[in-house]
């Protein structure tokens, strides 16, 4: 396989890298945002129940803020990771209005 100039293409990822598209890569994402959301269903609304949180470094937290919760995970998926990333600027762009 070459570009126009029969160049070969530039390898960006390892070799040992799987690449996954189309339908699998939907139902991945589904999976993520359906973790997400039973993570943090049982926190919203009037009669929202907290969580408990136990972090890295020992401690525990109790809470039902959810960008808190989000704020303490340790996510490596994708899709998840941007889930946090858009919690966090939401929940900049509330203090900042409020």
């Amino acid at each position: 396989m070459s570009d126009g100039a029969g160049k070969p293409p530039v390898v960006i990822v390892p070799d040992q890298t799987n690449i996954t598209s189309g339908t699998e890569v939907q139902e991945k994402l589904i999976l993520a945002a359906r973790v997400f959301s039973d993570l943090l269903k049982p926190t919203f609304g009037p009669r929202g129940l907290d969580k408990m949180l136990y972090k890295t470094d020992g401690t525990t937290a109790v809470t039902n803020d959810g960008a808190k919760i989000v704020a303490e995970l340790m996510v490596k998926h994708p899709a998840a990771k941007m889930m946090v990333s858009m919690g966090n600027v939401q929940e900049e762009t509330v203090v900042e209005m409020v």
